[in-house]
């Protein structure tokens, strides 16, 4: 018998036991991230021991493993999924939950946009307590004068708004905005600049595209791209939110509804 043999037993008992433990803590999902919600990352060697470290640490709820960089993000939440094939995303089990107390968000209630963890700033006439977060949407689509709404998470409070101002990230808030109208600061490049990321106004890039997500506004994306090693380009588009990160810097045409940018070092 070939020495091999004898040890062949062991290795496919330790290989069962890694995958066992994986399996029974977290569910797993190729080709698939979740922006958002990070809160502390580092370098691993694979996504076992990303999982590993997910599950010592009673706040993280999911997280990213970079398959390129072999890098581990972990998150305190359940950020909503996008594409991207060098990731691998978990998902603790029986301790995960969404962003609105475990129910997953639509982005759309009763006219109105909804936005996870923006919050707007200005333009309150009323506010008052709710039960959840449609219901706050709901009033606010009554309202005649409402365009849009803020809803805090911990209190249940909402907050109707005569119009729609600044927005900021905030993991307390969600708000919505009534079809047909944008915030103040939305589609605002500023300097034509973010970091290393030169903006291009209504420029779009066609191709490249690796990962997308929603973002409150086009800074945000442009500090996406900026952030990541892989990124070379990015589109905004206006009226969804959608931030396009791309792996190279296709010819810009014109296109009133994007916002691109280019990295430049």
């Amino acid at each position: 018998m070939k020495l091999w043999m004898l040890f062949l037993p062991i290795f496919l008992l330790l290989v069962e036991g890694s995958s066992s433990y994986a399996s029974n803590s977290f569910d797993f999902y190729y080709n698939q991230q979740r922006p958002g919600g990070d809160y502390t990352n580092y370098d691993v060697r694979d996504v076992d021991e990303c999982a590993r470290e997910c599950e010592r640490d009673r706040r993280c709820q999911a997280f990213d493993f970079d398959t390129y960089n072999r890098r581990c993000w972990l998150k305190d939440r359940v950020p909503e999924v996008s594409k991207n094939r060098d990731i691998i995303s978990g998902v603790r089990r029986g301790g995960g939950h969404d962003e609105d107390g475990g129910k997953r968000l639509p982005r759309n209630i009763a006219g109105l946009r909804i936005q996870k963890n923006i919050k707007l700033f200005g333009g309150d006439y009323q506010n008052f307590t709710v039960d959840n977060v449609q219901e706050c949407a709901q009033a606010c689509a009554r309202d005649d004068r409402c365009r849009s709404f803020n809803y805090g998470k911990e209190r249940r409070d909402c907050w109707l708004k005569n119009n729609v101002p600044h927005s900021e990230h905030n993991d307390t808030v969600i708000s919505g905005v009534k079809d047909g109208h944008h915030s103040n600061n939305e589609h605002q490049t500023g300097n034509n600049r973010v970091g290393n990321m030169r903006l291009e106004p209504n420029v779009k890039r066609n191709g490249g595209d690796y990962t997308n997500f929603t973002v409150a506004n086009v800074r945000e994306c442009a500090r996406a791209c900026d952030r990541d090693n892989k990124c070379r380009s990015f589109n905004y588009g206006k009226e969804r939110r959608d931030c396009w990160l791309k792996h190279n810097t296709p010819k810009g045409v014109p296109n009133n509804t994007v916002i691109s940018g280019v990295k430049e070092h």
